[in-house]
């Protein structure tokens, strides 16, 4: 009997202000595939969107490369997908469902499809936002 062809599974984020939402995004992603790899994105692909890191990104490296879900991580420096998918050859990519009627990330999956990997959309366990200047006091101090 043959062994299973191993999954390997992509998600990629800021994942700065590392919170238990990050942790609950990466814990099940692992449980759906054999090998996580974890892009973590760049300041400078970050600000392409507006938003600016407050933990420098060696840390933030760190920090995701020491979460044990995490088999690997790499700088993402581009928010393109398909690119990603060249590097990396996953099966599939993981992103919170809050993003799954976005038309964007219907042609992510579109195009992921035609070179036979796919999206996944994983349900959201964290309420709040990560954006440290949209953040309240609630969300600055332990519940």
């Amino acid at each position: 009997m043959t062994a299973p062809t191993p999954r390997i599974g992509y998600t990629a984020g800021l994942f700065d202000m590392f919170h238990a939402g990050h942790l609950n995004l990466l814990r099940t992603a692992r449980l759906r595939c054999n090998f996580l790899v974890v892009g973590v994105t760049t300041g400078a692909c970050a600000e392409q969107t507006g938003r600016r890191p407050v933990v420098p990104m060696l840390e933030r490296l760190a920090i995701v490369q020491s979460v044990r879900h995490v088999d690997h991580v790499v700088p993402q420096d581009s928010r393109d997908k398909l690119l990603a998918w060249r590097s990396l050859q996953f099966d599939v990519l993981f992103v919170g469902d809050a993003l799954r009627h976005e038309a964007q990330w219907q042609a992510v999956d579109r195009d992921l499809r035609e070179v036979g990997s796919c999206v996944e959309f994983l349900p959201s366990t964290y309420r709040r936002t990560g954006e440290l200047l949209v953040r309240g006091l609630a969300d600055l101090v332990a519940d």
